[in-house]
């Protein structure tokens, strides 16, 4: 029993000073005995009193592992072992103890014994409240016992706990069974899912044990996190104010108003690119923003879902983690900063010149030697402007080109289909771009607005700029509160505006009040764009929407939280033991970055933990060279946004795929051999010459950028080719599998080559879709043809 279960008995815990009578007699009498034992106990003359008036015993046997919160034991981890003891009024016919002074333990692991020592009790005038044992090694793999025997006197004490050990590599079955189950059923859920419960019975060690564990501890937590409820809320909002969007035709004027610009795939992708690097203060804004303005205008141009994904990944993360003004600052420099402390511990104000400044300086000298989110960008570029692809990315591209597709392709998420409901503009309602730009600009106005003002209510700095308030910024608060806010004004923004026969016209008092379901009214007055009541209907059918991909998103952190229970990051984190040379640190930095994030699926939990794993060292091994410690640092950051978008339990990899309305396993295979490219381009002219000192970061880019040019252009392959070919890796895929449907993709190819307007596909599905578009939505007038 605990202390507090005792205490009505006994009147004191353990460890508290039994100095200090109860009013109750009987507790007056314990506390006096015991004080009086102890003072025995301690050579001091008490008259007759002679005896304890307690009984110990071992309450509990604890193992504290090497730091808080681990949940599991690798083989060979030190544990430390400690017996709780509880000392309880005695009952009829329990020794007492007669002057003890001591108490002998033993610590056992599997009836094997480890270590045997001795407590002194003179040391203290309190009772023990525990027996440190010391460290053991749970050597194999398995359960096993950890016990402790105890004696004082003729009172004999033990107890033991059962401890799950695994070897490291366990920790990533989770891992491999999400992937694994994700490529083969080609159901994200099932797959996220299942990773959960695997991991839970790891922890746990039974599967009725893992199965409780699973929805109680993990996909509770994962649902009530107040961040992650942060980004479900703001989400919806989000969600609510792009179908409000939708149903007040904007979307659809915003088509029709960039068709001057977005006249061809390039163009329309170039766009996309640009305004991404437009939000460039949070990463989730900018994948939900541009991802649900620009998903009607990419299915017009007969591109894939995934390519819009893609863009849309590729552009937010890398844009907020270089930029000195965004979300991301003030907790990079954060981490930064507890660094420079440490370093600041080893020597002082001796740091060499490159170290001596602020973390936000070493912050803004760290952006040169992030070169993947530079080669990322730059492929980009290379793929728009060449008009090639490679890949699976190849693979989906030509699907919706070669047969003039314009639902998003097969990657289209097909939740959002089967949730698709009668949610477009009524038939007399005018398209006006404004009716979308301006509850954009609404959003961007107020997340900044609020993003900034966060920070001038958070900052403690002496004097601050208007980089130290970004730095304070909350995010989560200005998304909360910009996308609730949005809806709110998109409604009056809506409500304000009357039209008549298709075009907009001078507000009515008649048409105000006139409930005549959306529909144009007969009498011939005007009436609102959209009601009240429409934009609520909306705004929830937009919440029904989203619905679905929130489901995976907190699987997703239910499954990151899993991966870093069982261990995997302190598995990477055990990479970086031994004697690792200056040169390679960069280089290993970056790949281990990559791995955890890949693992864990956050880039944010990926700084956390390998910043104090790789700062310090780096330091020590270079000798304080700054150049190393810089590289290193921004190896930190720019390997953790790589492994985060090949993650498929990354947040924004299925934020990304949520706001684009793809399938989010799509959206990860057609973005993963862009990603490893950039990744590799990063190791090779990147973190391998600036550890070695031989070239320094503006060279790294700059042959980085040609070598992508000439990547893109030799490898890849233009979507609509007469040809057909793919690109190498395609091909030697098709020469071994000879049956594969891309035989006839490759025909198909070649054919629309020379018919512009398409091929018939022999898949009905592929052809069905766009009517089942219009069978979903009201057509509206004045939509253009393309």
């Amino acid at each position: 029993r605990s202390w507090r279960s005792c205490r009505p008995r006994c009147g004191r815990h353990p460890g508290a000073p039994l100095t200090t009578p109860r009013r109750d007699p009987a507790m007056t009498r314990i506390a006096f005995a015991a004080a009086a034992a102890a003072a025995l106990a301690a050579g001091v003359a008490l008259g007759d009193v002679s005896t304890f008036d307690v009984v110990p015993s071992i309450d509990a046997v604890e193992l504290k592992f090497e730091s808080n919160g681990i949940k599991t034991i690798f083989t060979d981890d030190p544990v430390e072992v400690s017996a709780v003891l509880a000392w309880n009024e005695p009952k009829k016919d329990d020794p007492v103890l007669t002057n003890e002074t001591q108490i002998s333990w033993s610590v056992f692991v599997d009836d094997v014994l480890i270590r045997s020592d001795v407590l002194d009790l003179t040391s203290s005038r309190s009772l023990p409240g525990s027996i440190d044992c010391g460290v053991v090694y749970l050597s194999s793999s398995g359960e096993h016992t950890v016990a402790v025997t105890a004696s004082v006197g003729e009172i004999e004490l033990d107890g033991d706990v059962t401890q799950q050990a695994f070897s490291s590599g366990v920790s990533l079955v989770p891992l491999f069974v999400v992937l694994f189950l994700a490529v083969t059923t080609r159901n994200v859920e099932v797959s996220l899912l299942s990773g959960v419960f695997v991991g839970s019975c790891i922890i746990t060690g039974s599967l009725a044990s893992g199965f409780r564990t699973m929805l109680d501890t993990y996909i509770v937590n994962a649902v009530a996190d107040s961040g992650h409820v942060f980004v479900v809320l703001f989400s919806f909002f989000l969600a609510g104010v792009v179908a409000m969007i939708e149903r007040s035709g904007g979307m659809f004027g915003l088509t029709n108003a960039l068709s001057g610009l977005a006249k061809t795939p390039r163009s329309t992708q170039a766009v996309a690119v640009f305004c991404g690097m437009l939000i460039f203060f949070d990463d989730y804004a900018n994948c939900l923003v541009i991802g649900t303005s620009m998903r009607h205008i990419f299915d017009a141009m007969c591109i894939s879902r995934e390519k819009l994904a893609f863009v849309v990944d590729a552009t937010a993360a890398p844009i907020a983690s270089l930029l000195p003004v965004s979300s991301w600052v003030g907790f990079e420099v954060g981490l930064i900063d507890e660094e420079l402390q440490k370093l600041r511990e080893i020597d002082g104000d001796n740091l060499p010149e490159g170290l001596q400044g602020t973390a936000f300086k070493i912050f803004i000298d760290s952006i040169p030697y992030r070169f993947y989110p530079w080669f990322l960008l730059f492929l980009q570029f290379a793929l728009i402007f060449l008009k090639r692809d490679f890949g699976p990315m190849l693979i989906a591209e030509r699907k919706t080109h070669v047969y003039k597709r314009t639902d998003g392709g097969d990657g289209a998420f097909a939740g959002a289909k089967r949730l698709a409901t009668h949610n477009g503009p009524a038939p007399d309602t005018p398209l006006l771009a404004w009716n979308m730009l301006v509850p954009v600009f609404l959003l961007i106005f107020l997340v900044f607005y609020i993003l900034v003002q966060s920070g001038v209510d958070a900052t403690s700095v002496e004097d601050p700029d208007f980089l130290d308030y970004i730095q304070a910024a909350d995010s989560y608060v200005a998304l909360l509160w910009g996308t609730f806010g949005t809806a709110v004004l998109t409604l009056i923004f809506y409500a304000i505006q009357f039209k008549h026969n298709g075009s907009l016209a001078v507000p009515s008092l008649a048409g105000m009040w006139k409930n005549n379901g959306g529909k144009e009214a007969d009498e011939g007055f005007s009436v609102p764009l959209m009601r009240p009541s429409e934009s609520v209907e909306s705004f929830l059918h937009g919440l029904v929407k989203l619905f679905p991909a929130i489901v995976v998103l907190n699987l997703a952190w239910a499954v990151a939280a899993v991966m870093t229970d069982v261990g995997a990051d302190r598995l990477f984190a055990k990479a970086i033991e031994g004697n690792l040379q200056a040169s390679s640190l960069p280089t290993f930095t970056f790949v281990l970055s990559l791995l955890l994030a890949l693992a864990t699926g956050t880039s944010w939990g990926t700084m956390a933990i390998v910043f104090p794993l790789v700062t310090v060292p780096a330091y020590k091994v270079s000798e304080g060279d700054a150049d190393i410690v810089v590289a290193t640092i921004a190896s930190v950051l720019s390997g953790a946004v790589a492994g985060d978008h090949v993650s498929p339990i990354s947040d924004t990899t299925v934020l990304s795929s949520l706001a684009a309305e793809c399938d989010l396993m799509a959206h990860v295979t057609t973005q993963a051999p862009y990603v490893v490219v950039a990744a590799i381009l990063s190791i090779i002219v990147g973190t391998v010459p600036s550890g070695g000192g031989a070239m320094g970061p503006a060279g790294s880019i700059l042959i980085g950028l040609v070598l992508i040019v000439l990547f893109v252009f030799f490898v890849g392959r233009p979507v609509i080719v007469q040809s057909g070919k793919f690109d190498i890796f395609t091909e030697l895929y098709l020469k071994i599998h000879s049956g594969s449907n891309l035989h006839k993709l490759k025909e198909d190819t070649a054919l629309a080559a020379e018919n512009p307007d398409g091929v018939k596909s022999e898949n009905p599905m592929a052809n069905s879709q766009a009517d089942e578009e219009e069978d979903d939505e009201v057509p509206a007038k004045g939509v253009s043809e393309s």
